[in-house]
């Protein structure tokens, strides 16, 4: 056995990184599975898709599907669901208005999570990692989804891929343009779209165009002129919270898998 995967740690570890600000808004998971990791990825909102990540790239791995990547799992210290749903609402949205169609009052917080990214996560995986390659991917779900987009043309220097499932593109607008401008400033970023066509939960928004049309949309228009650097995918039979377990593995290989990182 390879003592890379003999030694590789099984579960995430659960830190705080030192500093003061966001400390007591957010936590932090990492999963470094060897010495020699080059590549980091950064999932929002541990308490819905952090364990899939981590479980799913302990298991390519061993597989040899991916190269060795490190998972930071940033969390919302929330020990039941209806908090963690208050919680998510509120920091990750940047506008205090932002689902009032859905009838939330509290949201906006936003600008603690970036401020928790940018002072805390990345110079954390720094610190790890000396040997880090690229910017840390970024990837989130829902209004993580939307979260880690916008996070990523907001800091374009401070991390690289983004994968967003089921994002809440309800809040974004018309975001194709922003989004090829971030593409634009970096030919090796890759961006990993998802969604799941038994998502009904949009109807709330009183949009008539269900998720996984916009999702798709937006990802067409933008793999017309990016080609091979997006991936779009649409999962027959999955609902909203059912999408990141079944789609994973596919980010997981188009960001990690070992024909890409050997090229």
């Amino acid at each position: 056995m390879d003592k890379n995967i003999e030694y590789m740690p099984l579960f995430a570890t659960s830190e705080v990184p030192p500093g003061g600000g966001q400390s007591d808004l957010f936590d932090l998971r990492r999963w470094i599975p060897s010495d020699n990791v080059s590549k980091a990825m950064v999932i929002l909102d541990h308490e819905l898709i952090g364990d899939t990540v981590i479980g799913a790239a302990r298991a390519m791995l061993v597989g040899g599907e991916i190269a060795p990547v490190a998972i930071y799992s940033v969390g919302f210290r929330a020990d039941r669901f209806g908090e963690l749903y208050r919680k998510r609402a509120d920091y990750l949205t940047m506008e205090t208005a932002d689902l009032a169609a859905l009838g939330i009052e509290k949201t906006g917080g936003g600008p603690d999570l970036l401020a928790f990214l940018t002072n805390r996560v990345v110079p954390a995986i720094a610190s790890d990692l000396p040997h880090l390659h690229d910017r840390p991917a970024l990837a989130g779900f829902s209004l993580g989804g939307l979260f880690a987009l916008r996070a990523a043309m907001q800091c374009p220097r401070l991390f690289g891929d983004v994968s967003a499932f089921s994002p809440s593109l309800f809040l974004a607008g018309d975001i194709k343009d922003a989004l090829a401008d971030l593409l634009s400033q970096d030919p090796s970023r890759r961006l990993f779209l998802a969604a799941g066509t038994l998502e009904d939960d949009r109807a709330q928004t009183g949009l008539q165009q269900p998720m996984y049309q916009m999702v798709a949309r937006l990802g067409a228009s933008l793999e017309a002129d990016f080609g091979q650097r997006i991936v779009t995918s649409i999962v027959d039979g999955e609902t909203h919270f059912s999408v990141p377990f079944s789609i994973v593995p596919a980010m997981l290989r188009h960001l990690f898998g070992v024909d890409r990182t050997a090229s």
